[in-house]
């Protein structure tokens, strides 16, 4: 019996251990639509930002649109939740709701045309090459509409795309403009049936308004071993051609200088086409919303500044945009911690102007007043908080504590 025992112990705890059920971490949902342009379903990944809500038509988020989407939707969406999700008070960039269009026949879909002067042995692989403008209207009278229609989206997009998503991204910024606000182009496939984009790029540029868009450029490091930078452009050779086309594109863009065009690029030199995404996605986000951050120091010491800053980014963005409630009740909190009560009650009263339908802000105004002295004012705030929401955590102790 003595030897049994522990043997039973240990079944027991393995039987228990295997039972309990693990948390499941949710980052995104899987969804679909028709296509009759394509006649074809089509799946995409949708992530939304932390402080979605669906019931508060009032908050408004730019949509990002992913090319390869199960390719990069955990780097992207990583990107977004750690900088603009106020984790450690960052508010680097927008909130976004970032869409992921997984590919069924990627050659066709993002290659604007067919493929001309190729090799022999790619010949299979070009068989259905060139749909990429059935792939445009697809996106743009189907699936963007039926993500319009789900989401409380602002009217502000942007296009990422890498290798073949980067041609047709650069394909859609210099046809159709306007379908984007911002692209994305990581090391994208210039060399495409004999340069065919670039050309066209390098001819209309001097004529073509593109209207307030923002490029971001990226070139990976695809020199054949052994090659100095300095030598790339004078090479004739099939390897170098990927890297030769989209240098070409750089300089073209750098020389031109195209109205209504904001424009950077970067080179990699420690990344190849493979590892470049990553980095690029975050330094084109970081170029995109440059003008998106605010000093913390200011923030906290002039709130004044604060909304005249997102008052400065409503008007270059197009929408209304405000200062994210987490940033807000961090800054009202820190001032309510530095024994500065006023200030924190005008930041929490901040946040009660742009997010009324939260229970948060309610909650957070009356710990203001409660640390004021001002119990009336407190409770009635406590009160409002529960009537929103009837669970928010430690609301009900404080109310009875005023009591």
């Amino acid at each position: 019996m003595k030897k049994l025992l522990p043997l039973l112990l240990l079944f027991i705890f393995q039987n228990t251990t295997a039972q309990k059920k693990l948390e499941v971490i949710t980052i995104g949902s899987a969804d679909s639509v028709y296509s009759n342009v394509l006649k074809e379903q089509r799946n995409y990944w949708v992530y939304l930002p932390a402080s979605y809500t669906p019931g508060d038509k009032n908050k408004k988020f730019p949509v990002l649109y992913l090319l390869d989407g199960d390719g990069h939707f955990h780097s992207v969406t990583g990107l977004i939740h750690q900088l603009a999700g106020g984790i450690n008070g960052n508010s680097v960039f927008p909130e976004m709701i970032v869409v992921a269009i997984l590919n069924t026949d990627r050659t066709r879909d993002l290659t604007p045309v067919k493929g001309t002067n190729m090799p022999p042995q790619m010949a299979e692989f070009l068989k259905t090459a060139g749909g990429g403008e059935n792939f445009i209207s697809f996106m743009k009278s189907e699936l963007m509409p039926a993500i319009e229609k789900k989401y409380n989206t602002a009217p502000y997009r942007m296009l990422v795309g890498h290798s073949f998503g980067g041609l047709l991204a650069m394909h859609i910024l210099q046809n159709h403009t306007e379908l984007f606000n911002s692209y994305i182009a990581i090391d994208p496939s210039m060399w495409w049936s004999g340069w065919s984009l670039l050309k066209q790029i390098e001819k209309e540029l001097p004529t073509k308004n593109y209207n307030n868009r923002t490029l971001y450029l990226s070139i990976a490091n695809t020199l054949t071993p052994g090659m100095k930078e300095s030598e790339v452009d004078k090479d004739t050779t099939s390897p170098t051609e990927h890297i030769r086309s989209i240098r070409r594109l750089a300089q073209v863009l750098d020389k031109a200088k195209p109205k209504g065009l904001q424009y950077a690029c970067k080179y990699y030199d420690g990344d190849d086409h493979g590892s470049v995404p990553l980095i690029s996605e975050y330094d084109g986000l970081r170029y995109v919303f440059a003008d998106y951050r605010i000093n913390a120091e200011v923030a906290f010491n002039n709130l004044d500044s604060l909304v005249r800053h997102y008052q400065m980014l409503t008007r270059k963005m197009g929408y209304t945009l405000l200062p994210a409630e987490s940033l807000i009740n961090q800054i009202g909190y820190m001032q309510l911690g530095s024994g500065e009560v006023d200030k924190a009650i005008a930041a929490f009263e901040l946040n009660v102007k742009n997010y009324p339908a939260s229970a948060n802000v309610y909650d957070s105004l009356a710990d203001a007043y409660a640390q004021k002295g001002d119990t009336a004012k407190a409770k009635s705030l406590y009160q409002k908080t529960l009537s929103i929401d009837p669970a928010w955590p430690g609301t009900k102790e404080k109310l009875e504590m005023i009591k």
